[in-house]
């Protein structure tokens, strides 16, 4: 006994204690970090994060609906998704990576905007206010003969032989089956139906789509110059930009009138959550 009255002795065998009790301590939380529990509030928020859409009660029924592969499917995805989230941790990935900053605040983002606007949206404010979202572009309808600049030496050659075939239509007011035949094949379409200025441009270029929106209907017009030659263009009509009225599109405003006013919300959110800081400028 007298062995184990000696400081030195007691000194060993506590130090001895403290170093298994810290080793049991630290395995027992690597355990417990090497652990991936999945129930069904996991479940529930893996889907809803991942769909960026945060219904509970639609998630809910989504759940109950799954066959039992698919349920082991979901499971094993959001398996997959802690075992790299974690193993991203443990390697340090999420330190000064930028894209994993950007995945936060976006996650901040969600979590701050709501599902439903504080006070009910006054419809009719917001389509007044907004109108020029709600409208119809100018449209045209119009045939064409395109005569090819690759093929006739360049634009002047190329409008030459158009000037020619207009002068030989017994009428500039009269469409003829057989015009159907005259020019060449032209890379996208002979006959446009209601196309707006920004169809026509992406087919023909910013100056022809500019020129025929201008021009008279009901007559062949030409030749007017394309990025890829000349044309003679019988214009059918040409309708005029107008705002939709709202019970046109009633449902359409709705949808936006709510989700301005709960974009608002967010953003008051964030303000808030701002206020929390101090910003300092050293620039």
């Amino acid at each position: 006994m007298f062995f184990f009255r000696q400081p030195l002795v007691q000194f060993f065998f506590f130090g001895l204690f403290i170093f298994i009790l810290f080793e049991f301590i630290d395995s027992a939380g690597e355990s417990d970090s090497r652990v991936i529990k999945v129930d069904r509030d996991s479940l529930l928020t893996h889907m809803q994060y991942r769909s960026k859409v945060f219904e509970p009660e639609k998630f809910e029924a989504f759940l109950e609906k799954l066959s039992s592969k698919q349920y082991q499917s979901l499971v094993e995805e959001y398996v997959r998704e802690e075992v790299l989230f974690r193993e991203a941790l443990a390697l340090g990935l999420d330190e000064k990576d930028y894209i994993i900053r950007r995945r936060l605040v976006q996650k901040v983002e969600y979590l701050s905007r709501s599902s439903e606007p504080l006070v009910p949206v006054n419809i009719e404010e917001f389509y007044d206010l907004n109108k020029e979202r709600y409208v119809v572009p100018q449209k045209i309808t119009f045939s064409h003969i395109f005569f090819g600049k690759d093929k006739r030496g360049g634009w002047e050659g190329a409008c030459l032989v158009a000037q020619n075939t207009m002068k030989s239509f017994p009428s500039k007011s009269v469409r003829d089956r057989s015009e159907s035949e005259l020019g060449d094949r032209f890379v996208f379409n002979r006959n446009y139906a209601d196309k707006t200025k920004g169809v026509i441009a992406s087919h023909f270029g910013g100056e022809f789509s500019e020129t025929v929106f201008k021009e008279q209907v009901d007559t062949w017009l030409g030749p007017i110059k394309s990025a890829y030659g000349c044309h003679l263009v019988f214009i059918e009509r040409i309708s005029k930009a107008r705002f939709q009225a709202l019970e046109e599109i009633y449902e359409e405003v709705a949808w936006d009138a709510k989700q301005e006013a709960i974009t608002r919300l967010t953003e008051s959110s964030i303000s808030e959550i701002r206020k929390k800081y101090r910003v300092v400028i050293d620039l």
